[in-house]
């Protein structure tokens, strides 16, 4: 284990659950949780907006000298993941495909998604799912 905490954000306080699981998951690792709450909710935002604030998030962890960064928000993965990626040189990941292989491996018939407009048709839409209804949102 590197001696380096794991970095992870979000727009506010919803990603204090995946924070709460990564604990349970790796109880040896040491966390830095950075909740935008500031600028909170990013749903509502510009695209260009989303991303001037991941990259901020993203500096503010890199400047505590993480290992890696979690964004545990859905709107920053679907608009600043790629982006972050190739701006900076650790490992960056995003909570919305771990998210939809893990269902993929529960084999359910339906599931409900809460997740705003824009994150719905980015990754639920076209990603090879078979069946979705945008009016109540079930991936099928």
């Amino acid at each position: 284990m590197e001696d380096r905490s794991i970095g992870i954000f979000d727009s506010g306080v919803g990603g204090l659950t995946v924070l709460s699981e990564i604990k349970n998951a790796l109880p040896n690792e040491d966390l830095i949780y950075l909740g935008d709450t500031l600028n909170f909710p990013y749903g509502s935002k510009r695209k260009e907006e989303i991303i001037k604030y991941s990259i901020e998030n993203t500096k503010f962890l890199i400047s505590k000298n993480v290992k890696m960064i979690i964004i545990a928000c859905g709107t920053a993965t679907s608009y600043a993941l790629e982006i972050l990626q190739n701006k900076f040189d650790i490992p960056i990941i995003g909570i919305i495909e771990p998210t939809i292989s893990y269902i993929k491996k529960l084999n359910l018939k339906q599931i409900r998604s809460y997740c705003n407009r824009r994150n719905y048709k980015k990754w639920f839409m076209g990603k090879g799912n078979k069946k979705c209804s945008s009016r109540n949102r079930s991936y099928k």
